[in-house]
């Protein structure tokens, strides 16, 4: 398909309002990839947003925002009229806002995060004069040692107090910047009991600075934080640089950022060159569906009282989706914030807003605070840094996003995921051996950007606990899978791109560490087969032996090694050796059926909704089409999900214990690698449905189980899609393999080898299909009933 095709059929999602908001309920999301804001425009036409980057992390190890800009623009004349418009470009990744005044007395700003700078661009153009301020403004004001994180890392036990932030003029315009000072990483070396390996603890807080410059081109400063252009004028740029760095000092910060922000572009080489950014990459893959039922979320009585905001247009145009709307918003967030210095974080990114009515957010029973309105500007104690469920990242969460990047394209920003693990292998050998006596590398679930353990998960009181026992027994004692999880998709990453320095310098040496550290902590061999006792099956089962996710995650990662040419994997042996001692995939009894059993030996007692059955499934593929044992999978399918009673859409302003196939729950993912066509159509319908009410940007998930945005909801509908569309495993490329019969579709997706699929799907016929390269033709495949192609 043409570039003129594809921005033609995006063009019909572009988000558009035609009435000013009251608060940040009404943001808009952009950004870059690192730098993403959240901006709104008021009823009196002032511009509001927040700045956020993946990297602003304090010595507390918290995500904060960079602080919030407003920009006021006064006139002897109304410039905001009845035809007031915003409107998120998304070919151009841009935000276009016309004031709405009259013919004569008429007003536009357009706002772009630069493609290839991390700045924020705000460029204004009028038909009168006009005075233009811009005002930065902070939260940070007083050091404090107790900010809301859902964890004690900040209580005066650690030591660690956050610094107040800093905000000056300099003759370039207005300096904010905050300075990390001592962390809280000493305090958790310490609880933690690995002061004899700190120096294998990678650093990334100490001597960290992290804010931005704000100018107004032929502004005076106002004397309070802003700019004010002394005349007025037609037109104005804002730029607002920002930058992170460990820096011996804040001359060095200042001075790296001022080279950054004289190597900037000007006004329109930035805006031309971020439009051919988005373009080039909607040209990458994309999924256009036709044919979705809209379903109306089920909310709790009273949450849409709360639901304050002036409503964004909700119902959908003709012949618009709502799968397509969820897919096409959803995948513009992540590209707004995936490929920084940080993974995307599971409870917001970079797009979490303030809680509502001045209430903390409370995890357990998701109150009313994460739909209705904050009160006012934001506070010391009230402000937009504050985070469901932490800051921290939990694995489990965390791999989402990143299971749907390679079918769209996006080998690249798999990287940033990689490098985040990458930096604690040292540690994690020093653990090993300093908690279990093991050799290879220690692997949990739960971390900080240094690789240690939140102390609140970790556990204060150490008393009759040895060194490495979790306190917490639901994320904090998971571990093996998600080591093997990312082995996982780091096999897939190499069987998309065939790279074989990373196969060589990261892959294998991974695989090593992983599977030498389980063979040696777990000495026991039962009839010549490895015990892994006691073992979290995920959060449901605690204190198991071979634990599902962890005996598929070693058949599925074992093999696919051993699959490799010969030649590229030099301690083959050790892998083969290993393979002879992996435990058998456990199976039970139930109704007359065998199915999936969550261990081979376990408590019945279940902590969580969460299916470890699945695991085999997805993430681990040792089911699905064209494989053996089909329907016992799909039988462990129905069982898990009857047995948790999760096979329901969530209900908004349920407690996080309500059970569905919404937010981090896998139905969708495994449904559509089973083949069960109307099982994933209904589940990815009713998915679509979950934005939050009190926000107006339709993709502001939740939250499910984690926040608002609920990221890993919007990542399971991302991957769900994908997987109904296209399958590839090994050489084998499965079209269409669990699409629903009354929906048509036009795709371009990735698969394995460097090749692509494009399709044109339509009344239950095949009109286009382009493979590339050609000769993968041969190893696709299509279910019976889409056998007949039409033009090839």
């Amino acid at each position: 398909m043409n570039t003129d095709w594809v921005l033609g059929e995006l063009a019909p999602y572009n988000v558009t309002w035609t009435t000013p908001g009251c608060t940040d309920r009404s943001a808009m999301p952009l950004g870059n990839g690192e730098v993403g804001i959240s901006l709104w425009v008021q009823a009196d036409g002032e511009l509001h947003f927040y700045i956020a980057r993946t990297d602003a992390r304090t010595e507390c190890d918290r995500c904060v925002k960079l602080g919030k800009v407003r920009i006021k623009i006064l006139s002897d004349v109304d410039l905001i009229g009845l035809a007031f418009r915003q409107t998120l470009v998304l070919s151009d990744g841009r935000i276009d806002i016309d004031l709405g005044g009259d013919g004569e007395n008429h007003g536009q700003v357009q706002v772009i995060v630069d493609s290839g700078q991390p700045t924020v661009y705000i460029a204004g153009t009028f038909t009168v004069p006009v005075t233009v301020e811009a005002v930065y403004q902070n939260w940070r004001t007083n050091p404090r040692q107790d900010a809301p994180a859902n964890s004690v890392e900040t209580a005066t036990l650690t030591g660690a107090v956050e610094a107040a932030d800093v905000v000056r003029q300099v003759e370039e315009g207005i300096l904010f910047y905050h300075q990390n000072g001592p962390t809280i990483i000493p305090f958790l070396a310490g609880l933690e009991a690995v002061n004899s390996i700190s120096e294998s603890i990678p650093d990334c807080l100490t001597h960290r600075v992290f804010g931005g410059l704000m100018t107004l081109e032929g502004a005076v400063p106002t004397g309070s934080g802003g700019l004010i252009t002394p005349q007025p004028l037609r037109s104005f740029v804002v730029h607002v640089t920002t930058h992170s760095a460990q820096t011996a000092s804040v001359k060095d910060w200042h001075h790296e950022m001022r080279l950054q922000r004289e190597e900037a572009p000007g006004v329109t080489e930035a805006f031309t060159r971020t439009a051919r950014w988005w373009q080039d990459y909607w040209q990458t893959s994309w999924i256009f569906v036709e044919g979705d039922r809209p379903v109306q979320a089920l909310t709790m009585p009273g949450l849409s009282n709360v639901a304050l905001e002036p409503a964004a247009p909700t119902q959908l145009a003709p012949g618009q989706s709502a799968v397509t709307r969820a897919y096409i918003l959803t995948r513009w967030m992540f590209a707004c914030m995936g490929h920084g210095a940080f993974p995307i974080l599971y409870s917001g990114g970079l797009f979490n807003l303030m809680p509502g009515r001045s209430e903390h957010l409370e995890v357990l029973t998701f109150s009313e605070a994460f739909t209705a309105q904050p009160d006012g500007e934001p506070t010391l104690e009230f402000n937009p840094d504050e985070r469901g469920w932490g800051h921290f990242y939990l694995w489990q969460n965390t791999r989402l996003p990143y299971a749907s990047m390679l079918a769209r394209g996006e080998a690249d920003w798999l990287q940033v995921l990689f490098d985040f693990y990458r930096r604690f292998w040292e540690l994690d050998r020093g653990r090993a051996q300093l908690y279990y006596g093991a050799n290879g590398q220690y692997n949990t679930e739960i971390v900080h950007t240094f690789g240690l353990q939140p102390a609140h998960v970790y556990g204060l009181d150490r008393r009759g606990k040895p060194d490495g026992y979790s306190e917490n027994r639901w994320g904090g004692a998971v571990d093996l899978s998600p080591g093997l999880e990312l082995l996982q998709l780091m096999l897939d990453l190499h069987e998309y791109r065939d790279d074989q320095a990373f196969l060589g310098t990261e892959l294998l040496p991974y695989a090593h560490d992983l599977l030498d550290f389980i063979a040696t902590r777990f000495p026991v061999r039962q009839h010549g087969k490895i015990v892994i006792q006691p073992i979290q099956s995920v959060e449901t089962y605690w204190d198991t032996t071979n634990s599902l996710p962890v005996v598929s995650g070693l058949h599925a990662v074992v093999e696919r090694i051993l699959a490799l040419p010969p030649d590229r994997v030099p301690n083959r042996a050790f892998f083969l050796r290993f393979r002879q001692i992996i435990p058998e995939i456990p199976v039970e009894f139930a109704k007359d059926k065998h199915i999936l059993a969550p261990a081979a030996s376990y408590e019945s007692v279940r902590h969580n909704s969460e299916s470890p059955a699945f695991y085999a499934i997805f993430p681990f593929r040792l089911y699905g089409l064209g494989r053996p044992d089909l329907e016992l999978a799909i039988d462990s399918f129905r069982h898990a999900s009857d047995i948790a009673g999760s096979f329901q859409p969530f209900k908004l302003g349920q407690s996080p214990e309500y059970p569905s196939y919404s937010g981090w729950q896998q139905h969708g993912m495994v449904a559509a690698l089973l083949g069960l066509s109307e099982d994933a159509r209904s589940i990815l319908e009713h998915n679509c449905a979950l934005t939050n009410p009190g926000y107006r940007f339709p993709a502001m998930w939740g939250p499910i189980y984690d926040a608002v945005p609920d990221i890993d909801h919007g990542a399971n509908i991302l991957t769900t899609l994908q997987l109904m569309t296209l399958q590839a495993e090994g050489s084998q490329i499965r079209v269409l393999p669990a699409w629903p019969a009354t929906w048509d579709v036009s795709f371009k997706l990735h698969a394995p080898h460097n090749t692509t699929v494009e399709c044109v799907y339509r009344q239950g016929r095949i009109e286009r299909l382009a493979v590339d390269p050609p000769e993968r033709w041969q190893d696709v495949s299509f279910p019976a009933r889409l056998d007949e192609r039409g033009d090839q």
